[in-house]
């Protein structure tokens, strides 16, 4: 009985360390990569799969999330009775297939759910789904269970409530907010909260004192970036003046997804490389599955890439030209690495600088090989051999020959 007792008490010592080992909802570190204004490449999809599914529905949302593009950004409003929804729009017009108008904030989550969503992105003439209203505690479930994390999209005045919400629900470490107001006036809203999750603001506009004056408030009220908004393609949002600006600061945030948000660029890989290497870090986008593939190709281009500079650095050695004219070789050489090396320590950068920059390393080893694979370090170019000389000393005696020839007829004439 002695022995039986000590084998429980073990197992259950057993249990409770593997218990201990497990992560508590929503625990993950999804939300300090966005807090980073320096990491890696963030996606996050539009509402869900909203080609496939009625946007901000929850079957819209987990089929997003199973993409693995990390983010899903979502609407949250309020009901009358206090129940937070996913909800776009202050009206049911658009996107609830019912015989009435109502306003979300004064109907009941029992009223709105009477009623199904309309299919994609609803408008006029769109039909009726099989998908109602979510909560958002359903969502917060969904994404726990699916391994995703959330981008809540919320008006200024549900702040105080809603980040108390998450709070007790404990989902402040896997969850985001973006908020369109100033970003002082989130500031204010957040103001004695601790405990929050990541807060991105929204600046729109295209004048460039205003959007740094945005950029410092954003900084100083502890937001953790800002998606810039314009219609001008050729617009302040897109050049190193302002993008400059965060970089050690606060993530640049981009969405495509609407042209007249991103200066009529459009949501493809195209663009989103157009984006990155500008300088913006979080792409909100309508394609999750084609923008997860997107990272999972970063990520093996940039392995790639630093296996190649491995390699040049321990099993090939750059030769020691003795002519200048073999400088341009050395030059293209040292170029693509300092571009290599700067690429790999800056964790978002986009495909297409990843792979530019190892065809160019590449091609720099491939061309010094192929001019001065057989030569000998510091003599490349330049090497003396006795049929060189023999070829000089030729050269020499021909040229005076001629010249004395010359002399001799002019003197005689």
């Amino acid at each position: 009985m002695k022995k039986l007792t000590q084998i429980l008490t073990v197992l259950l010592a057993s249990l409770l360390v593997a218990v201990s080992l497990v992560p508590c909802a929503f625990a993950g570190a999804s939300a300090d990569i966005l807090r980073n204004p320096d990491g890696p490449i963030v996606g996050v999809s539009n509402r869900g799969l909203r080609r496939d599914y009625p946007e901000n529905s929850l079957a819209g949302i987990v089929a997003a999330g199973k993409t693995g593009i990390g983010y899903v950004l979502t609407d949250v409003k309020k009901t009358a009775d206090g129940v937070f929804i996913l909800f776009a729009d202050d009206t049911t017009e658009r996107m609830l297939d019912c015989p009435e108008i109502m306003t979300v904030a004064e109907a009941s989550y029992a009223e709105l759910t009477a009623y199904r969503l309309k299919e994609y992105s609803g408008g006029a003439g769109a039909k009726g789904s099989e998908e109602t209203v979510p909560t958002l505690d359903q969502a917060l479930a969904a994404a726990q269970k699916e391994g995703f994390s959330l981008l809540l999209k919320a008006d200024v005045s549900l702040l105080p409530e809603l980040c108390d919400y998450l709070a007790e629900k404990d989902a402040t470490g896997d969850t985001a907010l973006l908020v369109n107001a100033k970003a002082t006036e989130i500031a204010a809203a957040l103001a004695g909260r601790k405990n929050l999750p990541p807060v991105l603001g929204v600046k729109r506009g295209n004048v460039i004192f205003s959007v740094w004056s945005y950029l410092r408030q954003a900084k100083e009220g502890g937001l953790s970036g800002v998606q810039l908004q314009t219609t001008n393609r050729y617009g302040v949002n897109f050049h190193q003046t302002v993008l400059g600006r965060f970089k050690g600061n606060l993530r640049a945030v981009a969405d495509p997804t609407d042209t007249r948000l991103c200066g009529a660029r459009e949501d493809s890989e195209k663009w989103w490389d157009d984006l990155i290497s500008r300088g913006y870090s979080v792409i909100i986008t309508d394609e999750a599955a084609l923008f997860a593939d997107y990272l999972t190709r970063n990520d093996a281009a940039r392995q790639r890439l630093g296996d190649l500079c491995t390699r040049y650095e321990t099993e090939w050695k750059l030769p020691e030209f003795a002519s200048p004219r073999f400088n341009d070789y050395k030059k293209a050489y040292t170029d693509a690495k300092a571009e290599a090396e700067r690429i790999l320590s800056d964790a978002s950068v986009s495909n297409r600088e990843i792979g530019d920059c190892a065809a160019a390393l590449q091609k720099a080893v491939d061309d010094i090989n192929a001019n001065y694979g057989a030569l000998e370090e510091g003599s490349a170019g330049s090497t003396v051999t006795a049929p060189r000389i023999a070829l000089c000393v030729g050269a020499v005696i021909v040229v005076v020959a001629v010249q004395v020839y010359f002399f001799k007829k002019r003197k005689k004439n």
